[in-house]
């Protein structure tokens, strides 16, 4: 575990995080401030950015550029499928009327990406816990009574 800094002058918050949830939190924060802006998203991202290099530092022997790559597309796909979801339901025919006939074919694209999202933050998950691992640190994350726990249910 380490502890992070995150915050202004004003309102530091410090917080215990391991390896693998810093990264995540690091890709996260990366792609709200690339897709964002404002200055919350850069003081945000600069604090994972300074706690990443010192994981890097720490556990020289693996290759962090490629495991930064592969969580940043891991987030960047489920931020590109959960916008589409976000903005598809504006396209909605009939909103309030969700079960109408001319819904099936939205409803089924949504149900998909749905499943897809939620498949995705399993890998997600698994490589988070793939570093923890590696690193000797933290906790392997195992999620209850949720759907991803059920690998049956996986396309």
């Amino acid at each position: 575990m380490m502890t992070l800094f995150v915050g202004n002058l004003s309102k530091e918050a410090t917080m215990e995080r391991d390896v693998g949830d810093i990264l995540d939190r690091w890709a996260i924060s990366k792609l709200k401030f690339e897709r964002i802006g404002k200055k919350e998203n850069e003081r945000e991202h600069n604090a994972f950015d300074k706690a990443i290099e010192e994981v890097e530092k720490k556990h020289s022997v693996l290759d962090w550029l490629q495991i930064k790559e592969m969580m940043y597309s891991i987030n960047d796909y489920i931020w590109q499928l959960e916008a589409g979801l976000k903005s598809g339901k504006d396209s909605l025919p009939n909103p309030h009327y969700i079960l109408d006939d001319m819904n099936n074919k939205i409803l089924a694209k949504i149900g998909a990406t749905t499943i897809l999202i939620r498949n995705i933050n399993h890998l997600r998950i698994k490589f988070k816990n793939l570093i923890n691992k590696l690193c000797k640190t933290g906790f392997q994350d195992v999620k209850k009574d949720h759907l991803s726990e059920n690998h049956e249910l996986f396309l």
